[in-house]
């Protein structure tokens, strides 16, 4: 049997239960969302665990070369900048976005809608990343 003749079976088959390929396809599109839905779930849950290392190495690990600018700063520049109090910021900072995130997620796994997750990751990630510019510019951090 040629793969012509299959699927021309395959289309009377169909055609003669409509139904069946209905359910099929329904089938298909769950078993895709769910995957998607799962791969969503386990990426905010990935990022929010590098989020938490993130803070806690530049905080506690005291890698300040992390923080964009600092690195190319003169000796004389640093000594101008508080930036234990820098790193504080970043840690509090990088903790409630994975805070939101991982929140999000729950919601996500709770009420099954993926929406929720969106919403959390881009509130973390439109809040958070210009409230850390901004308040790690101002003049508290400076000497």
């Amino acid at each position: 049997m040629t793969s012509c003749a299959k699927n021309d079976r395959n289309l009377e088959l169909y055609s003669l239960y409509p139904s069946l390929f209905i359910k099929y396809i329904n089938f298909l599109y769950l078993t895709l969302d769910q995957q998607l839905f799962t791969y969503i779930v386990s990426i905010m849950i990935i990022a929010a665990i590098i989020l938490i290392f993130l803070g806690a190495a530049i905080k506690y690990g005291k890698l300040y070369f992390l923080i964009a600018g600092y690195n190319t700063m003169s000796e004389s520049e640093k000594s101008k900048v508080d930036i234990d109090g820098i790193a504080t910021l970043f840690r509090n900072v990088t903790w409630g976005m994975a805070l939101v995130m991982l929140l999000g997620a729950l919601g996500t796994i709770i009420f099954n809608n993926s929406e929720i997750e969106i919403s959390a990751c881009l509130l973390a990630i439109v809040v958070g990343i210009p409230y850390l510019i901004i308040r790690s510019n101002s003049k508290k951090y400076k000497r």
